[in-house]
C-alpha cells in the first residue's frame, strides 16, 4: 500500500512539472530601448544607426575608393602652438 502510494505522489509531481506552459506566462516585459539618462540604449538593434554612404566613388566591391578626396576622412585638428615659458627677472 506505501509503495502504491508513493507511486501515485511520483506520477503527480511527473505530470504536473511536464504539463504545457501558457506561452503568456513565459513573456517577459519587453526590454527597456532607453538608458536610465533618457539616451537610447546602443545595444538594440532599433537604435543603431547605420555609417553613412561614402560620398565618393566606390570600388568593385562596394568600398569606398581611399584614392578620392570625398572618401577620404577630415585631417584632424593642429593642437595650440605651445606658450614661450616665461623669462625669470
Amino acid at each position: 500500500m506505501r509503495r502504491l502510494l508513493t507511486l501515485i505522489v511520483v506520477l503527480m509531481f511527473s505530470f504536473a512539472t511536464l504539463a504545457p506552459v501558457h506561452a503568456s506566462s513565459l513573456r517577459q516585459a519587453p526590454a527597456k530601448a532607453v538608458k536610465k539618462d533618457g539616451t537610447p540604449d546602443k545595444r538594440f538593434k532599433a537604435n543603431k544607426t547605420p555609417p553613412p554612404p561614402p560620398a565618393g566613388p566606390k570600388k568593385k566591391d562596394g568600398t569606398a575608393d581611399m584614392r578620392y578626396k570625398a572618401n577620404k576622412p577630415a585631417p584632424k585638428p593642429a593642437p595650440p602652438a605651445p606658450k614661450p615659458p616665461k623669462k625669470k627677472k
